[in-house]
């Protein structure tokens, strides 16, 4: 699928939230209110997957929750650090680039 609006959401991941968020109304990916609750909350969710862990979270929104802990399991790694290297570019530049101070 493609990543839609504000916070870049894949249809999937956006309906599913946007049920779990109980939002009014459809699912709008080009709500700008709707995507931004539903990106924050997301994002939230998957930090605390990470035990906290903003880089890994952001990997996990940018290349994917279920990507991310098969390399995760596949390496044995714990650290954003520790798979970078192994990240597709457009994730690494993606962490890298929010991330960056």
């Amino acid at each position: 699928g493609t990543a839609k609006g504000l916070t870049q959401l894949l249809d999937s991941t956006g309906k599913e939230w946007h049920d779990k968020l109980g939002l009014p109304g459809e699912y709008d990916p080009f709500n700008p209110e709707q995507n931004r609750a539903i990106g924050e909350a997301y994002l939230g969710w998957l930090t605390g997957q990470f035990d906290g862990d903003t880089k890994l979270a952001l990997a996990a929104y940018n290349f994917g929750i279920g990507n991310l802990r098969k390399l995760l399991n596949r390496t044995g790694a714990t650290s954003f650090d520790e798979i970078k290297n192994k990240l597709p570019d457009e994730t690494r530049n993606y962490v890298n680039k929010i991330t960056k101070a």
